[in-house]
Order: structure tokens, then C-alpha cells, then sequence
């Protein structure tokens, strides 16, 4: 359902558009979020009703979730509503509330969201702190990026794996270095490595300041570069060409691999955008196109 609905806004969002209502009946609840999420994001004005009703009636918090920020990004008058939902026990309800507001309320709205996100940071409650962490990542504001900092460098490994993933969504420049930190610690060390991964190319700077570094621990090192041979591109290529000599063999062995895939990556992203120039009638690379019998034909195939 949702293959056909992409392709189809893909050709004809107007007509993608009319059966968005339609699908909020539908019995599976991640086709409901999915037309939700949609909604909020829509470039024409729709009615928020479905979405408000959805939010007080769907037997699924995830798309409840979703249809408190759909109905605030609708309809900025149904604040008062939306904040009901602040002190809400499910998690997905509260954190649908608070990127509601934040995103699209007025001042008040967003002052009142702020307050509470601060207590939630201010917790002695792990999952509390944990469901800052989303909220700061959903909504992205960059006044949120105290709180983040903050989260990251959190006593609790659950929580710091929870900012270093909105990390990845919110991409704050100043706590990438942060990021490269949490790499040393085993625990979270994967969120990390994600989290830079999600957070490219805008974490490259960061990971370059950090690899060379004679003091960079080996392990430390070594995932970094693993980083890069997932992020891939030209930007990787540029960072890693001029150490292809590195003494330490294992990092050697990433560091060739992750300049390999960005070299593929650059030259595929060469391929699809069209023929180089150079390139005529169906010779080769750089070959002028042959004739039949011409003086090209004699010399094999692959040759110019």
C-alpha cells in the first residue's frame, strides 16, 4: 500500500492527496502514521479535523502520536487542545504534544513546550530524559541545543544512546565533536558511529578533525573510518586521499575500503547524471565514436 502510495505522489501529488483521507481508515496502523506524517507536511491547506480526531480516538498511540502533530500543523488554533495532551501517561502522546507545539505553535505554545522539555531533561528519571531526547530530535530547533549537550554527556548509557540518535535528525554543528567522543566508550559506540553516519556530510568536519590526531585511539580511529566507508561520496574521498599510507595495517585496510566505496559512489553519481564530456556516437571513454572497418576497428576491443 504505501509502494503504490509513494509512486503515485511521486507522479501526481494532487491525486495522491485526494485518497489521504480515505487511508486514515485503514486497518493497519502504520499506513495511518505514514498518511499522517504526510498530512502535517502537506504544501496545500487540508482540513485538520481527521487529524484531531484521530489524535482523541485511534486505538494506537503511535498514531495518535502522529495525528497531535498533524492537527496543531493544520490548525494552529487547536493549540489549547494539543497541550491537553502534555501530561498524558503514554510517552508517544506526550511526545507527540511537545514536537506539535514546538514546531508549529505560537509563543506561548512553544514557551510552555520548552518549560516542560527542560523538566523532562531535569529528571531523575531515566525515560524521561529518553523522551527529551526524541522531542529534541523530532523538532530540531537549535534553542534545544543546550538541553542536547547536556544529554549527551547523561550518567546513563540509554540515555546518551537516545541523544546521540537525535543527533543523527538534528545535526547541531557545535555537538558533532561530542558525538566522536561517545566512539571511545564500547556501550555506545554504534549510536555513535550511526549517528555520524545520519549525520553526514555535516559531520565530516568533526571526523576529520578528529582522525589524524597522533593521540586518537586506535579503536577510535578505525570506526571513524569505517564511518566514512558507509558515508561514501566525494567529501570522503577528499578527506582520506592524501593518507592512503597510513602505517597501521588495520586502519590501512579501512581507510582503502572507505576511499574505494566513495570513489564508486562519486562515479555512479557521474554515471546517472549523463555522458561525460568526451564521450561520442558509441566508442568508449574518451574515444571518438569508430567506423566500421576505420582505423580504430583493428585495434581489439577496449582500445582506442
Amino acid at each position: 500500500m504505501l509502494y503504490v502510495l509513494n509512486l503515485l505522489e511521486e507522479l501526481d501529488p494532487a491525486a495522491a492527496r485526494q485518497h489521504w483521507v480515505r487511508l486514515l481508515g485503514s486497518a493497519a496502523p502504520e499506513v495511518r502514521v505514514s498518511i499522517l506524517e504526510r498530512i502535517e507536511r502537506a504544501p496545500v491547506p487540508l482540513d485538520a479535523s481527521p487529524a484531531c480526531v484521530l489524535a482523541e480516538s485511534d486505538p494506537s498511540p503511535d498514531v495518535q502520536e502522529a495525528a497531535l502533530r498533524a492537527c496543531l500543523a493544520l490548525d494552529p488554533s487547536a493549540t489549547a487542545f494539543v497541550e491537553l495532551y502534555l501530561d498524558r501517561e503514554r510517552p508517544e502522546l506526550r511526545r507527540g504534544a511537545l514536537v506539535g507545539l514546538l514546531r508549529y505553535a505560537g509563543s506561548d505554545g512553544v514557551a510552555l513546550a520548552e518549560q516542560r522539555l527542560a523538566a523532562l531533561v531535569s529528571s531523575g528519571e531515566a525515560a524521561n530524559r529518553v523522551l527529551a531526547a526524541q522531542v529534541i530530535g523530532a523538532a530540531a530547533s537549535d534553542a534545544l541545543r543546550p538541553h542536547l549537550a547536556l544529554l549527551l554527556a547523561d550518567q546513563d548509557a540509554g540515555v546518551v544512546r537516545a541523544a546521540l540518535s537525535a543527533m543523527g535528525q538534528a545535526k547541531f554543528p557545535a555537538l558533532w565533536p561530542q558525538v566522536v567522543d561517545a566512539l571511545a566508550n564500547t556501550r555506545l559506540r554504534a549510536a555513535a558511529a550511526h549517528a555520524l553516519v545520519a549525520g553526514a556530510p555535516a559531520s565530516l568536519e568533526a571526523i576529520k578533525q578528529r582522525l589524524w590526531l597522533p593521540e586518537t585511539p586506535r579503536a577510535v580511529r578505525t570506526r571513524l573510518l569505517k564511518v566514512c566507508g558507509r558515508v561514501r561520496g566525494p567529501d570522503v574521498i577528499a578527506l582520506l586521499a592524501d593518507k592512503l599510507d597510513w602505517p597501521d595495517a588495520t586502519a590501512r585496510t579501512h581507510l582503502l575500503a572507505g576511499a574505494e566505496r566513495g570513489r564508486l559512489s562519486r562515479d555512479r553519481s557521474r554515471r546517472a547524471s549523463g555522458p561525460s564530456e568526451g564521450r561520442s556516437g558509441s566508442g568508449g571513454r574518451g574515444c571518438p565514436a569508430r567506423s566500421p572497418g576505420g582505423a580504430h576497428a583493428a585495434r581489439g576491443p577496449g582500445a582506442c
